[in-house]
C-alpha cells in the first residue's frame, strides 16, 4: 500500500507542477503516467532491500539503483508507454551530473524526469520512514530551493512552490492520508488510475488485436 500511495503522489505532484509550468494537456498526462509508474523496476528488488527498515549498505543501494533502468526497458516493450520510458529512466538523474543511471546534466535531462525527480523527493521527504518522520512542508520548501541547481532543476522547484503556494500547505501530505486538493481548484482532474493500469494490463496481453510488444 505505501508503494502505491507513494506513486500516486509522485504523480499528482508531477502533473500539478507540469501543468503550473504550462505544459499541454498532453504532456501533463504523459507526466502524471511515469509518476505512477517511476518506481515499477523496484518489482526487481528483493523485498528484504527494499523495506529495509534501517540505512541500506553501498552493495545494497546499488541494486537498488538498477530499478530506474529495470523500469524503463519493461515500459520501453510497450508501444503506449515508450515516451514514459524515457522520464522514468532519468528520474534519478541529477541536475548538476552527479545522478545516475547516464550522469547527465541540466537539460540533457528530459524536463519531465527533472519534474519527476523533485516530486519523488518531495514525497520521499513528507513522508515516515522507520528511521525518521516526515518533514513539514515549510522543511521541504527550504530543502528543495537550498539543492535548486544542483540536485533539482531551479524552474522546476520555482514551479512547484508556487503549486504549493496556490492550493496550500495540504498539497503535500504523508503517504499514510490522502491528497488534498480541492476539485474547483485543481486545473487537471484527479482521475481514476485503474484506466491506465488495465490499459497497459491488456496491451501486454495483447487484447486490444495489436502484438503485445513491436
Amino acid at each position: 500500500p505505501f508503494v502505491v500511495e507513494h506513486s500516486r503522489h509522485v504523480a499528482r505532484y508531477a502533473a500539478l507542477t507540469a501543468a503550473e509550468l504550462g505544459l499541454p494537456p498532453q504532456r501533463v498526462e504523459l507526466v502524471r503516467q511515469a509518476g505512477l509508474m517511476h518506481d515499477i523496476g523496484k518489482l526487481a528488488v528483493p523485498e528484504a532491500i527494499l523495506f529495509k527498515p534501517d540505512f541500506l549498505t553501498p552493495e545494497e543501494y546499488d541494486i537498488v539503483k538498477d530499478h530506474s533502468m529495470i523500469g524503463a526497458d519493461l515500459l520501453g516493450d510497450f508501444r503506449t508507454l515508450r515516451a514514459v520510458s524515457t522520464f522514468v529512466r532519468h528520474h534519478h538523474e541529477r541536475y548538476d551530473g552527479h545522478g545516475y543511471p547516464q550522469q547527465l546534466t541540466g537539460e540533457q535531462i528530459p524536463l519531465e524526469a527533472r519534474i519527476l525527480a523533485l516530486s519523488d523527493a518531495v514525497e520521499a521527504m513528507a513522508s515516515d520512514r522507520p528511521y525518521r518522520q516526515g518533514l513539514s512542508v515549510p522543511e521541504i520548501l527550504s530543502e528543495i530551493a537550498r539543492h535548486a541547481g544542483t540536485q533539482f532543476d531551479p524552474t522546476v522547484v520555482n514551479a512547484f512552490t508556487r503549486v504549493v503556494q496556490k492550493y496550500g500547505p495540504s498539497t503535500i501530505v504523508n503517504s499514510a492520508r490522502s491528497l488534498k486538493v480541492h476539485p474547483e481548484d485543481a486545473p487537471l482532474p484527479i482521475t481514476d488510475d485503474l484506466s491506465l493500469m488495465a490499459a497497459f494490463e491488456m496491451e501486454r496481453q495483447g487484447l486490444n488485436g495489436r502484438p503485445a510488444a513491436a
